[in-house]
């Protein structure tokens, strides 16, 4: 849903949006197999932990099956990317030279959700050696402690480059500022959800509805 409002007031203001379709990558480095996929065995069977020996082969999985019903909603109201998985597919996507990069929103500046692609990609610094515009868009660092001070002089490179930040907790903008990360200003704003009115969200409820009864039963549960 924050991925449609915000595709949804930029197209009202008038703009071509597209979402690049970075998925999770559940993947563990080639060295490190050998020694986990021991441990997994012995507690696996020792132990009796009920842990599958190739656990990011299920990870992937079952995040593409709990996923489904949301790819329906997602193909047909989000113009996307064709599915990426790291930063090379990103910059792949990139070549179509786009005018100005959005990141946000949701916990897209914390540190231990970001390791797939990294931080510092987070704060789109695979854009720098293109002449865009950055703009940050409700992000959320989380509940995060801290970051350690030499990641912090590095980022703040890449966070210098964007034309305007916005951030979803308030806390964050004392948190930014402490980083010295003060140009440009951050603003607290509005989750994009909360940004689109009632009849935004009626229509699709009555769109969804629609389609449902073309297809045959459904089953509707409220609160």
């Amino acid at each position: 849903m924050q991925r449609y409002a915000l595709v949804k007031v930029l197209q009202n203001m008038g703009h071509d949006v597209v979402h690049i379709n970075l998925r999770r990558n559940y993947h563990l480095l080639w060295y490190r197999r050998p020694l986990s996929y021991a441990k997994r065995m012995v507690r696996k069977y020792l132990i009796g932990n009920d842990l599958p020996i190739n656990l990011e082969r299920y990870l992937s999985e079952k995040a593409e099956q709990d996923s489904r019903l949301a790819e329906i909603f997602y193909a047909r109201y989000i113009p996307h990317t064709k599915k990426v998985y790291d930063i090379a597919g990103i910059c792949e996507m990139c070549s179509w030279a786009f005018d100005v990069y959005i990141v946000g929103s949701d916990q897209v500046w914390r540190y231990d959700m970001t390791k797939s692609i990294g931080l510092n990609n987070y704060l789109l610094d695979f854009t720098k050696h293109q002449n865009v515009r950055r703009i940050a868009y409700a992000v959320s660092m989380g509940n995060q402690t801290r970051l350690p001070r030499k990641l912090v002089s590095k980022l703040g490179k890449a966070y210098s480059k964007f034309s305007a930040v916005s951030v979803r907790e308030q806390s964050v903008l004392g948190l930014l500022k402490s980083y010295g990360w003060e140009y440009p200003h951050a603003t607290w704003v509005l989750d994009p959800t909360l940004l689109l009115v009632p009849r935004d969200y009626a229509r699709l409820i009555t769109a969804g509805v629609t389609k449902a009864q073309t297809i045959g039963k459904f089953f509707l549960l409220c609160a």
